[in-house]
């Protein structure tokens, strides 16, 4: 990754290498702006060290600046820059305007200072987006290494470094790659801080994903960049039917969106059907080779070459999270029960996670990127594409998800049904058949997003004039979609 460069002025060096108790905003910058920036210091910067009348302080000030890169030969300020920006020819407004002139002509990216004076300059020349005191650059570099990391009850968030190497999880990643060089591979990344989110029952792995983020190369110039690479993806074959691997991908893909990435990608062996058929249902596709293994690439957003008449359902699964919602794409409201809202869509603001015991009871339905929706709602012309907007009923009373659909059967028989939503459904078979028995209604969905803001009936009877109560499946106009949809976007 490619570090930006940011220019410091001695006001700035002095408060980090005093000896007195350093302010929060000072070591903020410091530890956030080393991340992403080298820390330069301009070669005049002596001349103005030298003016501290603080002998003692002078000495010391002078020992630690050698810590720091030196910008190379920067250049020097013309007679109309400094008749521009109004410098007097003393020695303190010459080193000054040396500073700001290195911004002026894009050597660095930023200049971090506490003189009152250079600011006013860089406001002149329209360049105070560049310069900045130390709380504005705390503030920004904070900001640039934070990551949103999302979460999920079944799942840990740690690095790698806390998981044991010996675990026999890994030992037919170790047959594939060969003994030494997993084991070499593994305590490097371990080394580098690198991070996954791991499935951890009674000390042994039952599931884990490495990942990394990459933004100046990746295994296929084919790959958009920045990008997340899936480094590592397996699954214990005890849980299969769990979803597990859906589970891992959605927040996979919730991290590269939140964060602004353009796509996520991975590389497996050819012979890995299980996970190939997987992935590529959810939008990856092959786009080279690194030597033995396939490399899939998944795109977070949309690429400006995407065909106009695209139908809605394949654009949802290329582009998963996006959708599209135009007019050509029916919206409807679903009402759905708190018990089963809470088990198909766990991870929902305000909804019950789900426990470690559920987990380990097999109830995989709140895993799951593709879900099933069954009711005995007579309402036809549901078409794959269209849009599903999940209203929890009874305690909460509020629009809360958005899903699109994939294929909707209605039939009255009950192993029809039941094999059709697989373990992607809340309900028993026991209410299948109910729910059957005058003919059932059945949705295959892909859950694409939780509202921010979820949309209460309050607000949905009185400014979107949906009326009250919703009770079954319902169409709403395209115009109504929109202005419900402002209130949470």
């Amino acid at each position: 990754m490619t570090k930006l460069r940011t220019l410091i002025d001695t006001n700035v060096i002095i408060a980090l290498e005093d000896d007195k108790k350093l302010e929060e905003e000072v070591t903020t910058f410091y530890r956030e702006a080393s991340k992403n920036s080298t820390l330069l210091i301009h070669p005049r910067i002596g001349e103005d060290i030298q003016r501290d009348k603080d002998a003692q302080r002078l000495e010391k000030t002078l020992s630690k600046v050698a810590k720091y890169e030196t910008l190379e030969d920067p250049p020097r300020p013309t007679d109309e820059f400094l008749r521009r920006i109004g410098a007097k020819r003393n020695p303190h407004d010459l080193v000054d305007a040396d500073l700001l002139y290195t911004v002026h002509k894009h050597c660095v990216n930023f200049l971090v200072t506490q003189d009152a004076e250079i600011h006013r300059w860089a406001k002149d020349l329209g360049l105070s987006e560049q310069v900045l005191r130390v709380p504005q650059a705390a503030a920004f570099f904070q900001q640039l290494s934070r990551r949103y990391v999302p979460r999920h009850s079944l799942v840990q968030h740690l690095p790698v470094h806390n998981l044991d190497i010996s675990d026999r999880f890994f030992d037919s990643l170790r047959r594939s790659y060969g003994d030494s060089k997993f084991d070499d591979w593994f305590r490097r990344i371990s080394r580098e801080g690198r991070m996954c989110w791991a499935i951890v029952e009674g000390g042994a792995v039952r599931a884990i994903c490495i990942y990394k983020e990459e933004r100046d190369a990746a295994d296929s110039p084919q790959i958009p960049l920045p990008t997340l690479k899936l480094a590592t993806f397996k699954v214990d074959d005890a849980l299969s039917g769990m979803k597990v691997a859906e589970l891992m991908l959605k927040l996979a893909f919730q991290y590269g969106v939140k964060n602004h990435l353009e796509s996520v990608y991975l590389t497996t062996y050819p012979a890995n059907e299980s996970l190939r058929y997987v992935i590529e249902d959810f939008g990856f596709c092959q786009v080279g080779t690194k030597g033995e293994e396939l490399v899939y690439v998944k795109n977070l957003s949309q690429p400006a070459n995407i065909p106009t008449a695209i139908p809605p359902l394949t654009y949802a699964i290329l582009y998963y999270p996006l959708y599209l919602d135009g007019p050509e794409v029916r919206k409807f409201i679903v009402p759905i029960q708190p018990s089963y809202h809470d088990r198909l869509f766990p991870d929902c603001p305000g909804g019950r996670q789900m426990s470690l015991r559920e987990f380990s009871e097999a109830i995989p339905e709140g895993n799951t990127i593709k879900k099933a929706y069954i009711c005995k709602s007579k309402i036809r012309g549901i078409r794959p594409g269209d849009l599903l907007l999940f209203y929890r009923s009874h305690d909460r009373r509020e629009l809360t998800t958005v899903g699109v659909v994939e294929r909707a059967v209605r039939t009255k028989e009950p192993s029809e049904v039941a094999a059709l939503v697989s373990n992607r459904t809340v309900y028993t078979y026991g209410e299948i058949s109910h729910l059957a028995s005058k003919g059932a209604l059945a949705i295959i969905f892909r859950h694409h997003v939780n509202l921010a803001k979820p949309v209460p009936a309050q607000q949905l009877t009185e400014d979107y004039h949906v009326p009250g109560p919703i009770q079954s499946i319902r169409e709403i106009s395209h115009e109504t979609y929109v202005k419900i949809a402002g209130a949470w976007k």
